[in-house]
């Protein structure tokens, strides 16, 4: 057997071994700045053409931050791509509802591989709902609540827990060009997620 061939060998034994290690995944534990960071790059990403162009960013946050295995964490990369590109990228408000079956999905694999009990689907509308919040005027205010109410669902805490936090995560929505023939701020959006991770992580201790 020749060098090469045992080096090609070698890797996709590595590779294989990576994908199917056993994790125990959490969405409780991860960096900041560093969740910030690709959030920033998946909604920037997605105002472009093209849903692929925010699955690298997506499959790091699973895989990387919240501990997803591979395998897992690229599928929900997909889904997570095509719901946000579905949203953000529809001609019609009314076609922005076909995004909410790759969420309700996405949160049906979150509860299972993390052993939670939130209600799965009820997760999914929320965060639907806050992008539709997100696309219309509205109140910085409203906006956090729902934000808190979301969190509160997925973690399994009083919305009040959450209420710093939510707040600059609405300020990075109010940011983000979710409002049609808005320009986005992304040092802004950059620096409000940051907090809001900052601060949920925080809450979640």
């Amino acid at each position: 057997m020749s060098i090469t061939l045992r080096l090609v060998i070698l890797i996709c034994f590595a590779a294989t071994l990576y994908a199917l290690w056993p994790r125990t995944p959490s969405l409780k534990v991860f960096d900041p700045a560093t969740v910030a960071r690709l959030e920033t790059e998946t909604w920037q990403t997605s105002n472009a053409t093209g849903r692929m162009n925010c699955v690298g960013a997506f499959y790091k946050l699973y895989d990387l931050q919240y501990r997803f295995s591979p395998l897992t964490a690229i599928g929900m990369a997909q889904n997570s791509a095509r719901a946000l590109h579905l949203f953000r990228g529809a001609p019609d408000p009314m076609d922005q509802e076909k995004a909410l079956p790759y969420l309700q999905s996405n949160f049906a694999t979150i509860k299972n591989a993390t052993q939670s009990s939130f209600d799965s689907s009820l997760a999914a509308q929320q965060l639907y709902n806050l992008w539709l919040q997100s696309a219309e005027p509205a109140s910085a205010g409203a906006l956090a609540q729902s934000v808190a109410e979301y969190w509160a669902t997925l973690y399994g805490k009083p919305a009040s827990t959450f209420t710093s936090a939510a707040n600059a995560y609405a300020d990075a929505l109010l940011a983000g060009g979710f409002t049609p023939g808005q320009t986005a701020d992304w040092p802004r959006v950059n620096a409000s997620l940051t907090q809001a991770y900052q601060e949920l992580a925080a809450a979640l201790k």
